[in-house]
């Protein structure tokens, strides 16, 4: 029982042949093998590659044009004795465009950044979701170690049952105990089997679920290192999920920042080359090539306040991050205090149950020295050994649970 409370040692020649996992070492194999995390380096990939077009932006943008029209009605200059033609009803266009940017007020380190701020929001919310594996390996873990601990108390009561069927069997023969107390012992016997072959089959379940939760074939709970836990209620908390309001945080301030910019000069240089019929002088009726460059700003003087309120909308959405942020720390709190609540009594309780088991001790070995007399019946004695037994058994899962109970503590205060 005690191995329970101090750290669970298993023996170096186990430890050579295979790998050894401490609950650490659970955590940190879920997160670098489960399926999500997978998502993280999509995420990465993601903006790797909106970075690119970003930064594309700052390149020269080059297109192409072409078009051909036919106009019912043309410009027909009334001049007396010209010649002059006017344009084709049919006309024909073809044109290179080339824009490049010269200043763009931070617009384009603006989206830069908002992506980054967007990107690292979304990493965190699939740490969140990583994170709340934790108390399914938590559960599985102790779950192991549990059914460990049951089927060694039964593998006692097996050999308790062995050494008294042959005491029995002796007594019997003698004349002293009647037949049926072999019978019943035998019977028990069984029994104690089936219990031992259905815990068996629960840890090898158990032990395929701890698997699946960190990417790493564990077949044996000698391959996992159960250590003494301790709890602090000093220290704040680190869960991701703060990270995650902080992050959504910055990308609305990285938001607004974007936004209060779309009303900023813009200054583009452009240069056009082309090839049509008409050209660039509508009175010459044929195919001509042409060339022009300049300078366009945009600048968007007045928007009736619009950019204003897009930017307080943001503020409004900071706030309820805030009151979110808030809430969820009232909640952790109210889970951390319960947790301590459950730890005290659980401590209370293995105080009584070591209590019970020294009761229950006496009672048995009372009624097995009156079952080695002939004054009791076998189910009399097998009664009270099943009470004695079933208090040790309790025990154990109080003891599970305290462990569980020190380290959901743990990892509800984000450590």
């Amino acid at each position: 029982m005690k191995k329970l409370i101090l750290i669970f040692m298993f023996s170096g020649l186990v430890a050579q042949a295979q790998d050894v996992f401490s609950l650490d070492d659970c955590y940190n194999l879920a997160a670098e093998n489960y399926p999500l995390v997978r998502q993280k380096i999509l995420l990465e990939n993601q903006l790797a590659t909106e970075n690119e077009v970003i930064d594309s932006e700052q390149l020269p943008q080059v297109s192409l044009f072409s078009r051909a029209s036919y106009q019912s009605d043309i410009i027909n200059l009334a001049i007396p004795n010209s010649t002059f033609q006017g344009p084709n009803k049919d006309q024909y266009r073809n044109e290179l465009q080339i824009n490049q940017l010269i200043y763009g007020s931070g617009v384009i380190d603006a989206k830069s950044t908002l992506l980054q701020k967007t990107n690292q929001a979304e990493q965190l919310a699939v740490d969140i979701r990583l994170y709340k594996l934790k108390q399914r390996i938590n559960q599985v873990y102790f779950s192991i170690l549990l059914h460990q601990e049951k089927i060694e108390l039964q593998a006692r009561r097996n050999q308790q049952l062995q050494q008294q069927l042959r005491e029995v069997k002796s007594g019997v023969d003698n004349g002293v105990i009647v037949a049926s107390a072999q019978d019943a012992i035998q019977a028990e016997l069984l029994k104690v089997k089936q219990q031992t072959t259905e815990l068996e089959g629960n840890l090898q379940y158990l032990l395929k679920a701890l698997s699946s939760l960190i990417g790493v074939k564990v077949s044996d709970v000698n391959q996992l290192q159960f250590q003494k836990i301790e709890v602090t209620d000093e220290g704040s908390l680190q869960r991701p999920e703060l990270n995650f309001y902080q992050a959504k945080k910055e990308e609305l301030t990285a938001s607004q920042n974007l936004i209060s910019k779309e009303n900023l000069p813009r200054l583009n240089a452009f240069a056009n080359a082309g090839y049509s019929n008409p050209g660039l002088n509508m009175l010459d009726n044929q195919f001509q090539d042409y060339v022009f460059v300049g300078l366009q700003l945009n600048w968007k003087v007045f928007d009736w306040n619009a950019n204003k309120n897009k930017r307080k909308s943001l503020d409004f959405k900071k706030e309820e991050l805030s009151a979110e942020a808030e809430t969820f720390q009232l909640q952790i709190q109210t889970k951390l205090d319960e947790q301590l609540q459950k730890i005290k009594s659980l401590e209370q309780i293995i105080e009584d149950d070591d209590a019970i088991i020294e009761l229950r001790l006496k009672v048995m070995n009372a009624t097995y020295s009156q079952l080695k007399n002939g004054s009791i019946t076998a189910s009399t004695f097998l009664a009270e050994q099943t009470q004695f037994y079933e208090s040790e058994s309790s025990k154990l899962i109080h003891q599970i649970e305290l462990v569980l109970a020190k380290q959901n503590y743990n990892t509800i205060k984000g450590y």
